[in-house]
């Protein structure tokens, strides 16, 4: 299990440090009026890197502020396509863990484009969670996108893979359980404080939502009692101070799926920033679960810097 949390570590840095520097990427283009039609292509990088790449001259006739953003379906069998979600929120839509990638190429004068293939998506297949398991065809779309919302070209590559995990419509009961300890553990860090703001249920809410999102009917409908009853019973077991954190981190440990480690930390870190104070019990709190999740800390600030980075208004130091 190390081996995979040090690769996880690894390409997630290296992840949060490419979407932090992605608009950099407009220095690669050049005023080349001879280039040929924009076109993309798709990769998989060492049967594990989703690697998209664009090069040709981009269609903008004005000055613009463009972007790529890229979605991502798999067909499996006879079946029609269906949404492939994100483990990290990195990579999630504002409302579904749907994978979802923007990348801004900035402010982009008119005859502008790359005359070598420039990379503008790279997602590790490890955090992608597909319908089912097996093989199944990649439908990648990605689109230009300027500032007004409108959709300068679009393009759809496909690739065959092999899913060695469980697909989200295969899920067990035990990943269910886990996320149940996650919601309780959420509960727990907004209760720090001695105090449970709005904010912090309206993000463990919407968290939910976005979790029940890719579910269909009876599983949807059975997801949403399990998750929604955890959620009440965290709260009023908070309230006493009684949620034992040592054992539902023992117990998100012992599914040996490190990525719902990340899941679980992304939305703590997401409940504490929601006040927009970080405290001094807050930090210690989430420090301590980040160890006992094998987080190390440089990891666990980059993580934090990632999202505090997406916040309207500075994050504000709390005095306990």
């Amino acid at each position: 299990m190390t081996w995979l949390i040090v690769l996880i570590i690894t390409v997630l840095g290296g992840i949060i440090w490419f979407k932090l520097t992605s608009k950099k990427n407009i220095n690669t283009l050049k005023d080349i009026s001879y280039l040929p039609a924009l076109d993309t292509q798709l990769k998989i990088i060492n049967t594990s890197i989703v690697h998209i790449e664009f090069k040709g001259l981009l269609p903008n006739e004005k000055e613009s502020k463009l972007k790529f953003v890229t979605t991502i379906q798999s067909k499996y069998r006879n079946e029609s396509p269906k949404p492939v979600l994100s483990f990290i929120d990195v990579y999630q839509s504002k409302d579904s863990k749907n994978f979802e990638n923007i990348n801004e190429l900035g402010s982009v004068p008119p005859h502008t484009g790359a005359d070598e293939w420039q990379s503008f998506c790279n997602v590790p297949l490890l955090f992608l969670q597909t319908a089912h398991q097996g093989e199944q065809k990649l439908i990648v779309t990605s689109k230009l996108i300027d500032e007004n919302g409108y959709v300068l070209d679009s393009f759809e590559n496909t690739h065959q893979v092999n899913i060695t995990q469980n697909g989200y419509l295969e899920e067990s009961s035990d990943i269910v359980n886990v996320r149940k300890n996650i919601i309780e553990l959420a509960i727990a860090t907004a209760f720090v404080d001695g105090e449970y703001h709005n904010n912090e249920s309206e993000l463990i809410n919407n968290w939910i939502l976005k979790t029940l999102h890719p579910y269909q009917s009876k599983q949807k409908i059975t997801l949403e009692k399990e998750l929604y009853g955890a959620l009440d019973a965290a709260e009023k077991t908070a309230e006493s101070g009684k949620i034992d954190s040592d054992k539902l981190l023992e117990e998100i440990k012992n599914t040996n799926n490190s990525l719902l480690s990340y899941e679980a930390l992304e939305l703590i870190i997401d409940v504490m920033t929601a006040d927009g104070v970080e405290n001094k019990s807050e930090t210690k709190f989430i420090n301590s679960i980040a160890n006992k999740l094998y987080i190390d800390r440089e990891e666990l600030n980059r993580i934090k810097n990632q999202k505090i980075s997406k916040l309207t208004t500075p994050l504000r130091q709390g005095s306990n």
